[in-house]
Order: structure tokens, then C-alpha cells, then sequence
């Protein structure tokens, strides 16, 4: 009994020192993060590296954090990477969204979210290790995000620049019919506006490419640039969904919706801004604006025969009540009639001096009620409305 005894104490004290001896060789695996120079990052540094990330991302002062004493390797590679992804954040526009609506807000309020959870980490590496890869996940889709919003507004400096072309081209066009002996300007000043429109058009998301500002534009070329761009992209996308009025090429829909309120440069700027009722003279005005389109339009593309109608007749009602020719029904050209639509729920997107943007769904309920009473055609009114892709915006609607 002693014997065994004996053996069994020598096999315990055996596996103890081997215990020992492997706990010592896995502790001397796991870097000593925090206390060798250049292996860690201590407290102070932690605390301020942290800080100031959150700081340039927000733009505002940021408490002091909470941190762990040393962070793990990976951990500061995660941070390295939040740093790159906050300047990247850095250089958007504040209101910049992608096309599902995330915006820079959304964007900087993830990375502040990640920032914090490093900083309230323990000092334990087992813990770090554990938390870095569902931070690492968090932070891949971060970038995917600031990599989406980059695209987004790349394509929005690039809209706004066709947009000048094209507000340019207006006030040109314009000019060009008030001086004698000029000739006419060329067709190709068009194309790259009309293709930036039918890129835009065959994206999957509808609200992509509308351009509304925050604010109402005092410039009136851009604003009817603006406007104009708008009503094209809404037709093409009506276009594409269901098909052209009358077998009218795409890209004389979008000409058309372009340039459709080009006569409105011959309206004096004070009575567009006017907000109180017009005199019977003011309207005579305002509504030659069609007229004057179209003659310009004629003169400019002598081809463009269904975009010089639509130029024409967009302001016709079904019922009669339009103008400036006040055509009924059917005689209206199937391209003015969607035109009217699109020209009506577009032309409330955009804030003017008196009242501030419509939002899109208000605006098709204008439009909706208004070919209930014979103003607009109910067949475009529906293809319109049906232009958007959420349920729960239609059922909204």
C-alpha cells in the first residue's frame, strides 16, 4: 500500500511539472502587448489615439474614453483601418447618401460605435482576440459603405456638372434666338447630359439621380436646368418600366424632358418669383413660355418633331382647360401627356422661393387627385407612381 502510494504522489508531482512547464511555454507564445517599447500602445496613447479618431470623424470635442492599458496587435491594425475609413468620411459632403439612403451620418455613427467598443475592452488578450472578429466584420462593412458613398458622390459632382452644361446650354439657346445672324447651336452640346440622364434611368433604385436641393436656386437657367433634368429622368424611367409614347425614341423622350421649359427664360425672373395672384397680363406672359419653347426648340432641332410637341403642349389638360392651345383628350400627344405629369410631380420636388420641396409621394397624390378631375392622363399618372420600388412607399401612397 505504501508502494503504490508512493507511485501515485511521483505521477501527480509528474503531471504538475508538466502542467507547469507547458503553462510556462504558452504564456512565453503571448506577446507581452503593452510593456516592451514599440510592442503596445499605453493608456495616455490609447486614450488620445482614440479620442482624437472620434473627434475628426464628428467634428465636435469628444470625451475622454475609457481604454484598455495595451491593446492587442490586431486591435490596433483595426484601429489603423477605422483611421483610414474616417478620412475617407472625412471628404464627403455632410448630406451625402447612397441610393438606399445611407448617409455620412450613418457611416461616422458605426465608426464611433466600433471606436467605443475598443475602448472599453479589458486587458485581456483572450477577450480582444474574441471581440476582433466580429469588429473586423463590423468595420468591412463600414468601408464597403464609405466605398458606396465615395461612388455616390462621384456621380453627384458629375450630375452637377452636366447640369451646368446643360443650364448653359439653355441660356445660349435662349440667347441665340435674340440676336440676328446667329447660327444654330450644336445638337452634340446635348449628348453627354442625355446619356448621364439614361444611365441614371436603368438603375435599379428611383429615387438615384433626382437632384433636389436643400434649398430654392436663385439661378433660374439651373433651376430650370434642374427641373429639367429631373422630368427627363422620370420619363425615361416611365419609359423603360412601360414603354415610349408612340413609339418615340428614347433618347428624343429625354431631349425632350430636358429642354421642355426652356421658354421659361423668356418669363422675367421677378414675375417667376412673384407669389402673390397673377394679373390676366402676368399669365399671358407666363404661359407664352410654351410657345417660345417650342419656336426654339424648332430652330435648334428642326427634327425633333414629338419633343417639340411635348415642348409645346405639356401645360394641356385632358379636360380642355389648358394651354395654349386647349386641347382636349385624345388630341394631346401621348409624349405631352406624360409630360404634364412628370412636369407636374417634379415641379413640386423642387423648393422655390414660397414653399419648401414636396416629397415624392405627396406629389404623386397631387397628381393622382388631379386626373381624378380630368387634369392629368390616369395612365401615366399610374405608370409614374408605380415608379416606386418600396411596398411600403406604395402602400404609403
Amino acid at each position: 500500500m505504501a508502494r503504490e502510494s508512493g507511485m501515485l504522489l511521483e505521477r501527480i508531482s509528474r503531471l504538475r511539472k508538466g502542467f507547469e512547464e507547458a503553462r510556462a511555454r504558452g504564456q512565453a507564445m503571448v506577446p507581452k502587448i503593452g510593456t516592451p517599447a514599440g510592442t503596445g500602445l499605453e493608456r495616455p496613447a490609447v486614450v488620445q489615439a482614440l479620442g482624437e479618431l472620434l473627434q475628426n470623424v464628428s467634428g465636435s470635442e469628444v470625451d475622454v474614453l475609457p481604454s484598455p492599458s495595451y491593446l492587442t496587435h490586431g486591435m490596433r491594425q483595426l484601429l489603423s483601418r477605422a483611421g483610414q475609413i474616417a478620412e475617407r468620411l472625412h471628404w464627403l459632403t455632410a448630406d451625402q447618401a447612397t441610393s438606399h439612403g445611407l448617409t455620412k451620418g450613418s457611416a461616422v455613427a458605426a465608426l464611433g460605435a466600433i471606436v467605443r467598443s475598443v475602448a472599453t475592452l479589458p486587458n485581456s488578450v483572450t477577450v480582444q482576440d474574441l471581440r476582433l472578429e466580429g469588429l473586423k466584420v463590423q468595420l468591412m462593412l463600414l468601408e464597403q459603405l464609405a466605398e458606396n458613398l465615395e461612388a455616390s458622390q462621384a456621380h453627384c459632382n458629375s450630375r452637377k456638372r452636366q447640369l451646368m452644361v446643360l443650364a448653359r446650354l439653355l441660356g445660349d439657346l435662349h440667347a441665340s434666338a435674340q440676336l440676328e445672324g446667329n447660327g444654330p447651336l450644336e445638337p452634340c452640346r446635348l449628348e453627354p447630359v442625355v446619356a448621364m440622364v439614361l444611365e441614371f434611368a436603368r438603375r435599379d433604385t428611383w429615387r438615384e439621380g433626382l437632384w433636389i436641393p436643400a434649398e430654392a436656386v436663385n439661378d433660374t437657367a439651373m433651376m430650370i436646368a434642374a427641373d429639367g433634368w429631373n422630368v427627363a429622368l422620370v420619363m425615361a424611367r416611365a419609359c423603360l418600366r412601360h414603354a415610349c409614347p408612340n413609339g418615340v425614341e428614347l433618347e428624343e423622350v429625354v431631349l425632350a424632358g430636358l429642354v421642355h421649359d426652356v421658354g421659361m427664360l423668356g418669363v422675367p425672373e421677378i414675375q417667376m418669383k412673384q407669389v402673390e395672384a397673377w394679373s390676366a397680363t402676368d399669365r399671358g406672359v407666363m404661359e407664352g413660355h410654351a410657345r417660345l419653347g417650342a419656336r426654339l426648340l424648332e430652330q435648334w432641332l428642326p427634327g425633333a418633331a414629338a419633343a417639340r410637341g411635348m415642348v409645346l403642349w405639356h401645360h394641356e389638360r385632358p379636360d380642355g382647360t389648358g394651354y395654349p392651345d386647349g386641347l382636349l383628350g385624345a388630341e394631346i400627344p401621348e409624349l405631352a401627356r406624360l409630360g404634364a405629369v412628370t412636369d407636374m410631380v417634379c415641379g413640386l420636388l423642387l423648393p422655390r422661393s414660397n414653399r419648401p420641396a414636396t416629397p415624392w409621394i405627396e406629389a404623386v397624390r397631387v397628381a393622382v387627385r388631379s386626373a381624378e378631375v380630368g387634369l392629368l392622363d390616369p395612365k401615366w399618372v399610374g405608370v409614374v407612381a408605380a415608379l416606386v420600388d418600396s411596398p411600403d412607399e406604395r402602400l404609403a401612397s
